[in-house]
């Protein structure tokens, strides 16, 4: 019996660390896709202010930050959401395992 336990402890351990490697590797997406908009919101504001772009390279410019804004965070929210649901329905799980 207490094998069986330790066993689903360690399961329950397994599961959870995979889902913070998952939760970390987009993580990591997040941070490169905020460092990239970053970049570009910095130079296309400097080089705006400073003249060396026109309206329609500062326009592209903010566009591509945007969008690597974008790619950044629908993944992580995608994860966050699907991480919410398998934490939920494992405690769902050890709800019902544990006698009232």
């Amino acid at each position: 019996m207490k094998e069986k336990e330790s066993l689903d402890s360690k399961l329950l351990e397994l599961k959870i660390e995979s889902l913070r490697i998952k939760r970390e590797h987009t993580l990591t997406v997040f941070y490169q896709s905020l460092f990239i908009y970053s970049s570009f919101m910095f130079v296309a504001v400097i080089g705006f202010v400073n003249r060396y772009l026109n309206s329609s390279a500062l326009s592209i410019l903010l566009l591509i930050a945007i969008l690597s804004l974008i790619v950044g965070v629908v993944p992580y929210t995608i994860m966050i959401l699907k991480e919410e649901k398998e934490i939920l329905k494992l405690y769902n799980e050890l709800a019902k395992k544990i006698p009232k």
